[in-house]
């Protein structure tokens, strides 16, 4: 008996489209549980491998379906393993129909192959009992690391579209999308608010940290965990800032608050990396280190400070670094303007009381002084 091999290849940007499909069926439907694996023919995978082996099942059950399309097909069975399998036009299924009883062969080489169908081998017979041995093999089927490094490279320049891509494949990468403490007895989400903020972040560290490509998805995550560590920081910055409670008049600013921002602008400098360019992203990180390193002085007056957040009315939810930041600049700007005009002021009386006592100390005491 002569045999054959039939290869399917799926090194192509249809397989990656049509496994995110079968992806975000499993997904809309309900189907992966919170540690991002489906319920299978073999007990519990991970969702992202559970669709890729339905993507080549799927493929695997057109070829078969090929052979018994249409009168005119030499095909009258195909024996897989001890079984014999015919053509059952009233199954009426999409695509292969090759049934033994209520078994079909694609769910027989399912169940045989544990859900991965990679390479298969079967006997086609004609209705003169003469046999063919065919192989069918999936080759570069990827794996999930190579699926999820297409999709996240493939994102364009966009901070929506990427931030659609962390919450599709959050559960399966393990992205903790909450942003917990002390935000649980505000009215705030985090991922709502401060998401499009983390995908940007992720964008930028593609782009400019990894060359324009993730390598691996370590590169992802320690991405996602350091944009979101970094937004984390700056919502806590700006809940002090607004006094640490809704409602508060005054700010709550303090030095640990100030040495906590400091901190985290630094570690995000680091990530990606700015604190080694000398461009403007370098000057404006230059700028606010200055502007941290002023609040961190020994004799500054946080009171002051909080008392003139307060009167300023801001909204907690609406807040960004540079409003924030801007403010406090400004602020210092003031104190530097008013500790001027002291000094002017100072300078000024001096020069008066100078004069003045010149002219008594040149003047002639009166005659009846003598």
């Amino acid at each position: 008996m002569v045999g054959t091999k039939v290869t399917a290849d799926f090194e192509d940007d249809a397989t990656v489209g049509g496994i995110e499909r079968i992806y975000k069926k499993l997904a809309k439907d309900g189907k992966i549980d919170e540690d991002g694996e489906v319920e299978g023919t073999g007990g519990s995978k991970d969702a992202i491998e559970y669709a890729i082996d339905s993507y080549v099942m799927n493929t695997f059950a057109r070829y078969m379906g090929a052979f018994g399309h249409g009168g005119g097909s030499p095909v009258k069975t195909i024996k897989f393993g001890s079984d014999e399998y015919s053509w059952n036009n009233e199954k009426n299924l999409t695509a292969s129909n090759w049934f033994n009883g209520d078994t079909s062969l694609v769910s027989a080489v399912v169940t045989q192959q544990e859900t991965s169908i990679r390479d298969v081998t079967l006997t086609l017979v004609d209705d003169k009992n003469n046999s063919i041995e065919m192989t069918f093999a999936a080759k570069n089927v990827p794996t999930k690391e190579e699926y999820i490094l297409s999709v996240f490279n493939a994102v364009d320049n966009n901070d929506e579209a990427m931030k659609d891509a962390i919450e599709s494949y959050a559960i399966v990468l393990g992205l903790d999308l909450d942003g917990g403490e002390p935000y649980t007895e505000y009215p705030y989400d985090f991922w709502d608010s401060r998401g499009i903020s983390v995908a940007n972040f992720v964008l930028e560290n593609r782009e400019n940290v990894k060359d324009d490509s993730f390598e691996s998805i370590d590169d992802i995550k320690a991405a996602f965990e350091a944009g979101k560590a970094y937004q984390l920081a700056l919502r806590a910055f700006s809940w002090a800032f607004v006094g640490g409670e809704p409602g508060a008049d005054n700010g709550a600013l303090d030095a640990n608050a100030v040495q906590a921002l400091k901190a985290a602008v630094e570690a995000m400098a680091e990530f990606q990396g700015i604190d080694e360019k000398e461009d403007d992203e370098y000057k404006e990180l230059e700028a606010v280190m200055s502007l941290l390193d002023a609040l961190l002085e020994d004799d500054f007056d946080f009171t002051a400070l909080n008392d003139a957040i307060g009167k300023e009315g801001f909204n907690f939810n609406n807040l960004e670094r540079n409003e924030m930041l801007g403010f406090i600049g400004g602020y210092l700007e003031d104190l530097a303007d008013e500790g001027n005009d002291d000094e002017d002021g100072d300078k000024t009386g001096g020069e008066d009381e100078l004069e003045a006592g010149e002219e008594d100390e040149g003047g002639k005491e009166p005659e009846g002084g003598e």
